[in-house]
């Protein structure tokens, strides 16, 4: 007699999935590049975004931002940590000035996309 197993799946709630950015890292060969989708993430940290970098081709990559000019708790990040970032309380809301940070991939050209936190 085989085993019969029910239960009940939880439906996504969409402000969760509104909450959460998803950053999309792309590598290509011809021309050589990094591209990173969006290339500016707009954060509310008052509605705790969070971000999340993802490369589905499944290079290691690093972000990282200046001393000092990270909103996020660390200045650096890889593929292993870049996930489910928010930003710090005491973050600078403002949304004409981005957190400007490099996007690096062993063996491809960096590439300075931005963070913008908004009220």
């Amino acid at each position: 007699m085989g085993t019969q197993t029910t239960g009940t799946v939880k439906a996504l709630d969409p402000l969760a999935i509104e909450k959460q950015k998803r950053i999309t890292i792309i590598v290509t060969e011809n021309p050589k590049q990094v591209m990173v989708i969006p290339d500016m993430v707009r954060l509310n940290k008052f509605e705790k975004h969070a971000a999340t970098w993802e490369c589905p081709q499944g290079h290691p990559f690093e972000i990282s931002f200046g001393a000092g000019e990270s909103p996020f708790e660390r200045e650096r990040y890889d593929h292993t940590n870049a996930k489910d970032l928010v930003p710090r309380g005491d973050a600078e809301n403002n949304c004409h000035r981005p957190y400007k940070y490099t996007v690096t991939v062993p063996g491809y050209p960096a590439l300075d996309p931005g963070v913008i936190v908004e009220p």
